[in-house]
C-alpha cells in the first residue's frame, strides 16, 4: 500500500443522530421488570452469585472474540461457573490466558466503581480502564511504513496511550476499514466525551447508550490494540446502571456481532441496538432461570434426611438378599414338580408381581425388588392368570421378635434371624424354610383353584 494515501475517516455520528434510529425494546423493558422484581425478593448473596457468573463469562469470551485465547461454550461455562479444575483449563490454554482473564476482571470491578459512585465517564477513565484491562498483555502488532509500504512489526503496548501508528484493518477483498486518524484520536475522545454527557445521552435507553459508547468508540479505536475488550466493557457501565448485568457476547456470535457494527457503519444503526438488546435480554433471563431454579440438591437432601431413619442396614439387606434367592430356590423346585402334576407354566420370579401384602406390625416393607411372585398364565384349553406375592420385611429392633420376615398374601409370616443367614446358612433354617415353602405352594395352589372355579361359573 502506497504510505503516501490516506484512508478517509468518517466521524462516528452525533447522538441525536443514533437515537432518532427506532427500535422497539419492549422486550428489554419487561426484563429490566422482572430483574428488579426478583433482585427484590432474593438476597444480596443470593443474587451476587449468578452476576459474577455472567462477569466471568464476559470477561472470557470478550478475550477470544479478540483471539487472545480460543474457547468454547463448555469451557466458557467451566471458567464461569468455577466448576471441576477451571485453573488447570485455564493453563492447560497457555500462560498468557489466566492474566489475560483476571485483567478484564479487574477493569469489571472498574466499571462497577465507577457505576455505583454514579461519576460520569471521562477520557482518563477511558485510559484507566485500558490500561487495566491491558496490564498483562506485553506486545502488539503495528503495521509501520517501510520504504512504501505498510510492514508488520511487534512493539511494546503502550498502555492507557492513545495510538501513535495508524491501526485502519485491511479487509479480505483489500478494502481499508478507516479509523480515526492519529492526530484526530485526541479530539475525537474529547467528542465523544461531550455526546455522553448530553442531556440527551444521560435521558436515553440503557440500551441506546451502551449501543452508542460501544460504537462511537470502536469508530474512533484509539489505543494501538485492546479497543474491541474496552468498548465491551464501557457498553457494560450503562447495562449496569439499568438493568443491572455486564454485557455478554460469546464467541460464537462474534459473526452476528461483526455483522451488527458494520450495518451500523452503513447507517443502520438499529441492527447494533438490536443485537445488544437481545444480549442483555438473555443474560437477564439466564440470571432469572438460576435464580427461580431450586437450590441443587436441596430437594435430596431433605429426602435423604427424611427417610434417612428408613434405611436398611447393609448387613440386614445382605441377610434379606441371601433369603430372597433360598426361597425362590426352595419355591423352583417345588413349583416344577407342580408343573409336571398339573401340566402347568408355573413360574417364580426375584421381584414384586400384584399387589404387595401388608407387612406384620413392627416390621417395614424394605423394597419392591426384596419380593418373590409364584405365576401362571394359560390361555389354552382354559385361561387362567393367577399370582402369589411374598415380601420380605425388616424388624424394628424395639419391637420385632424377629429380623427379618417373609409375609405371604395370606398374611403367613415366617421369621427369621440375622444368625441363620450370616455368615453361613444354619441347617435348622434350611429346615424351616422348607416347611415354609411347602406352606407358600399349597396356598398358591389354592388360588389357582379359586381362580379356575370363578372361570367355571
Amino acid at each position: 500500500m502506497d504510505s503516501t494515501a490516506r484512508p478517509v475517516y468518517t466521524p462516528f455520528p452525533s447522538f441525536a443522530t443514533w437515537e432518532a434510529s427506532d427500535v422497539s425494546y419492549r422486550d428489554v423493558d419487561s426484563a429490566i421488570t422482572r430483574f428488579a422484581v426478583l433482585k427484590s425478593e432474593v438476597s444480596r448473596d443470593a443474587l451476587d452469585h449468578p452476576l459474577e457468573t455472567a462477569r466471568r463469562a464476559a470477561a472470557v469470551d470478550t478475550n477470544a472474540i479478540e483471539g487472545v485465547f480460543s474457547t468454547n461454550r463448555g469451557f466458557t461455562r467451566t471458567v464461569a461457573e468455577k466448576t471441576g479444575s477451571w485453573e488447570q483449563a485455564m493453563a492447560d490454554k497457555g500462560a498468557h490466558v489466566r492474566p489475560a482473564f483476571e485483567d478484564t476482571l479487574s477493569g469489571f470491578e472498574l466499571i462497577l466503581d465507577r457505576m455505583t459512585g454514579k461519576r460520569p465517564v471521562t477520557a482518563q477513565f477511558i485510559r484507566e480502564l485500558h490500561a487495566t484491562m491491558l496490564r498483562s498483555q506485553e506486545t502488539h502488532t503495528v503495521y509501520a511504513p517501510v520504504n512504501g509500504e505498510f510492514v508488520p512489526q511487534t512493539q511494546e503496548l503502550p498502555k492507557g496511550e492513545y495510538k501513535q501508528y495508524a491501526n485502519s484493518p485491511t479487509r479480505p477483498d483489500g478494502t481499508v476499514h478507516t479509523y480515526a486518524p492519529v492526530e484526530d484520536t485526541a479530539p475525537e475522545m474529547s467528542r465523544l466525551i461531550e455526546e455522553l454527557r448530553s442531556a440527551e445521552f444521560e435521558n436515553a435507553h440503557p440500551i441506546t447508550q451502551a449501543a452508542y459508547a460501544h460504537y462511537a468508540f470502536v469508530c474512533i479505536h484509539p489505543f494501538a490494540d485492546g479497543n474491541g475488550r474496552v468498548a465491551r466493557a464501557l457498553a457494560s457501565i450503562y447495562l449496569y446502571r439499568s438493568p443491572g448485568v455486564p454485557l455478554v457476547i460469546y464467541q460464537d456470535q462474534r459473526t452476528h456481532y461483526i455483522d451488527a457494527l458494520e450495518a451500523a457503519d452503513r447507517g443502520q444503526f438499529h441492527t447494533l441496538k438490536r443485537f445488544i438488546a437481545n444480549q442483555v435480554v438473555d443474560t437477564v433471563n439466564v440470571i432469572d432461570a438460576e435464580l427461580s431454579a431450586p437450590v441443587s440438591g436441596a430437594a435430596a437432601d431433605e429426602l435423604s434426611a427424611l427417610l434417612s431413619g428408613n434405611q436398611t442396614p447393609e448387613t440386614v439387606l445382605n441377610a434379606a438378599d441371601r433369603l430372597k434367592e433360598i426361597l425362590v430356590e426352595e419355591l423352583r423346585a417345588r413349583m416344577e414338580l407342580m408343573e409336571n402334576k398339573l401340566n402347568l407354566p408355573f413360574l417364580v420370579h426375584r421381584s414384586l408381581i400384584g399387589t404387595a401384602p401388608t407387612a406384620s406390625e413392627g416390621y417395614a416393607l424394605i423394597g419392591d425388588n426384596m419380593a418373590v411372585t409364584v405365576s401362571v398364565s394359560v390361555k389354552s384349553p382354559r385361561e387362567i392368570f393367577a399370582t402369589w406375592p411374598m415380601v420380605i420385611c425388616r424388624g424394628d429392633m424395639n419391637e420385632a421378635e424377629f429380623d427379618l420376615v417373609a409375609v405371604t398374601g395370606s398374611g403367613r409370616v415366617f421369621g427369621i434371624y440375622l444368625r441363620e443367614l450370616m455368615p453361613t446358612v444354619s441347617e435348622s433354617f434350611r429346615q424351616r424354610v422348607g416347611f415354609f415353602a411347602d406352606a407358600v405352594v399349597e396356598e398358591f395352589l389354592a388360588q389357582v383353584t379359586a381362580v379356575v372355579k370363578r372361570g367355571d361359573s
